[in-house]
């Protein structure tokens, strides 16, 4: 049987708190495997960054887990980025034909805490169709 553990995965942002699920005989947590994983990848580089950088910055720094950013219902979860266009004052996030799904929890509908899982290559038109989805 498989035990995991949440362990801060950045604490640093101004406006949430990010934890990761790690499985207790792990050194690397799920999201930290998500990322290198996909950042290896020369087609997913640029799409890796593009969602770290949407995590950290959008959320993390300037919004935190608002409504907007944690639409993408997936069971119990939700799947980043953001489905549709977020239009935040000024910015407008909008990610059509995003290829990658990391999936979060916001606990207990906070807007600055967030609970980070794995993810996978969105290559189908549902999640469930997707290979690499269908079993995270």
């Amino acid at each position: 049987m498989n035990k995991f553990v949440l362990k801060i995965w950045d604490n640093e942002a101004k406006k949430c708190t990010f934890y990761a699920v790690c499985k207790e005989d792990s050194r690397t947590c799920e999201t930290d495997k998500f990322f290198k994983k996909y950042n290896a990848i020369a087609e997913y580089k640029k799409p890796t960054q593009e969602l770290l950088s949407f995590v950290l910055d959008s959320i993390g720094e300037d919004h935190g887990a608002v409504d907007m950013l944690f639409n993408r219902f997936e069971n119990e979860v939700v799947g980043l980025p953001n489905q549709g266009k977020a239009n935040l004052g000024e910015i407008t996030l909008f990610f059509p034909n995003f290829p990658l799904r990391l999936y979060a929890l916001r606990v207990n509908n906070h807007s600055n805490l967030v609970v980070l899982f794995n993810g996978g290559i969105k290559s189908a038109l549902t999640n469930q169709a997707s290979k690499d989805l269908n079993l995270k």
